[in-house]
C-alpha cells in the first residue's frame, strides 16, 4: 500500500522534472504568423511593383522606338527635299534665260530653304541620337528588372516549399 501511494504521488512529478517545455504562448505564435504574413505580402508587393515597372518600361520602349523610326523617316524625307533643292539651285545657276537679278532672288530663296532643311535634319539627327540612348537605357533597365523579378519569384517559391 505504501508503494502504491508512493507511485501515485511521485509519477506526476517525474514528468515535470524531465523538463518538458511549457505550452507555447498563443500571442507569440500569432505574432510570428502575423510577421510571416506581412513579409509574404511585402514580397508579393515588390513582385507586383517590378512587374508593373517592366510593363511600363516595355511600353515606353515601344513608344520611343516608334518615335525614333518616325524621326528617321522624316529625316529621309528632308534629305530627299535637300537633294531636290540642291538640284534646283544648280539649275538656276546654269539657267541662261534668267537675268542676274532674278537669279540672285531665286538663289537667295533656295539657299534659305536649304539652310532651313539642313537645320531640321540636324535637329532630327540629335533627336535620333537621344532616342537611341533612351532605347539602350530602357533595354538595360528592362533586362535588369526581369532578372530581379525572376530572383524574387524563385525566392518566393523556395519560401513556399
Amino acid at each position: 500500500m505504501k508503494l502504491f501511494y508512493f507511485l501515485i504521488f511521485t509519477i506526476p512529478f517525474l514528468g515535470f522534472s524531465q523538463g518538458f517545455s511549457p505550452p507555447r504562448n498563443n500571442v507569440n505564435v500569432n505574432n510570428q504568423l502575423f510577421s510571416h504574413r506581412n513579409q509574404m505580402m511585402q514580397h508579393q508587393q515588390i513582385i507586383k511593383t517590378l512587374e508593373t515597372k517592366v510593363a511600363t518600361d516595355e511600353e515606353t520602349l515601344v513608344t520611343e522606338t516608334n518615335k525614333k523610326e518616325s524621326t528617321i523617316k522624316s529625316n529621309e524625307e528632308l534629305n530627299s527635299k535637300l537633294n531636290q533643292l540642291n538640284e534646283e539651285f544648280a539649275s538656276i545657276e546654269n539657267d541662261s534665260n534668267l537675268t542676274a537679278d532674278e537669279k540672285s532672288k531665286k538663289s537667295a530663296k533656295i539657299k534659305k530653304e536649304i539652310s532651313s532643311t539642313q537645320s531640321k535634319i540636324n535637329l532630327n539627327s540629335k533627336k535620333i541620337e537621344i532616342s537611341t540612348k533612351k532605347i539602350e537605357t530602357l533595354e538595360k533597365r528592362i533586362e535588369s528588372s526581369k532578372k530581379e523579378l525572376e530572383e524574387k519569384k524563385k525566392k518566393e517559391e523556395e519560401k513556399k516549399k
